[in-house]
Formats: structure tokens, sequence, C-alpha cells
């Protein structure tokens, strides 16, 4: 059972690993649509909205990473942190869709 469980989390990380590749071309295009956020002018959330959405790279590389390393140790902490990013995507995207209803 021990070793089911050890290939599933090695399959799942590199899934996961293969899934922020693929990703990555669909950041880039929309990282440089985000600079249309100082059209009107420079402001302060345009800056910060800017900086989180060019930090998703870096973000991804430094969670595949601990991911990892705790893979020997913790095998669903390294599942929640490679899975992260898409957890974050995911909520955002049903946030956008309009699931979460934060108007009250």
């Amino acid at each position: 059972m021990q070793n089911k469980t050890k290939l599933f989390m090695l399959i799942l990380l590199i899934v996961t690993d293969l899934l922020m590749v693929g990703i990555s071309p669909i950041w880039l295009g929309m990282a440089g649509l985000s600079f249309m956020v100082f059209d009107q002018g420079v402001t302060a959330w345009g800056v910060v909205f800017v900086l989180i959405f060019l930090s998703l790279p870096v973000d991804v590389l430094i969670l595949a990473i601990l991911s990892w390393l705790f893979y020997r140790r913790n095998r669903l902490l390294a599942a929640f942190i490679a899975n992260l990013p898409l957890i974050i995507i995911f909520f955002g995207l049903l946030t956008l869709l309009g699931v979460f209803d934060f108007s009250e």
C-alpha cells in the first residue's frame, strides 16, 4: 500500500509541474495585457496588480521546489504545496464567474 501511495504522489507532483509549464504561455500573453491597467494612469492599485501578476512564475518555481523537498517527509503537505497555485487560480476563476457573492 505504501508503494501505491508513493507512486501516486510522484505522478501527482509530475502532473502538477507539467500543468504549470502548460499554463506558462497563457500567463505570458496575459502578463503583457496586465500592463493595460496603466492606460488611465499609474496608481498604487495598478502597480500592486501588475507585481502580483508578474510574480506567478517565481511563486510556481518556489512552490515546486518546496513540494519536491517535502515529498519525502510529508506527502500530504507536498501535494498541497504543489497544487497551491492551481487552487488559487481555481478560486480566482470562481470569483470572476460570480460563484462567490461578496456584494453584501
